[in-house]
């Protein structure tokens, strides 16, 4: 069985839109665990992307979710980058539970699986003053 993929882009220096179109066998498909780490954390980072705008497209993707696909596809990370984005969805997470939701009422803990271990982490609003 094939599929067909269509991809359509515009180039930056140019004002018309061009088409890929790429057959896909089944058996060219391989399960999302057995990627490459780079494209297992682009795909978070993606993720994270749709999280935060709240989009259709990602329905059911937490940020428990997203940490989990970026951690287990950090890889060597010389420079700390993605340590770096993945601290950065954490604290998203953390201040998405501070946010009042369609009742008003605000979520007053989030939990986050760290390093291997559940537990719940209780937000606490913070005063930040300016000196």
């Amino acid at each position: 069985m094939n599929t067909l993929i269509k991809l359509r882009y515009k180039p930056v220096d140019n004002d018309k839109s061009q088409l890929i179109t790429q057959a896909i066998m089944v058996n060219q498909i391989t399960d999302f665990d057995k990627q490459s780490d780079d494209f297992r954390f682009a795909s978070s980072v993606v993720g994270f992307a749709h999280l935060l705008k709240q989009s259709h497209y990602w329905q059911d993707m937490s940020y428990q979710q997203i940490i989990d696909i970026a951690s287990g596809a950090k890889g060597k990370d010389k420079f700390g980058y993605r340590a770096e984005f993945i601290n950065l969805v954490r604290s998203s997470a953390l201040l998405q539970a501070n946010i009042p939701n369609q009742q008003g009422e605000k979520s007053q803990s989030t939990e986050l699986n760290i390093k291997g271990f559940t537990r719940t982490i209780e937000v606490k609003p913070t005063l930040l003053t300016a000196h």
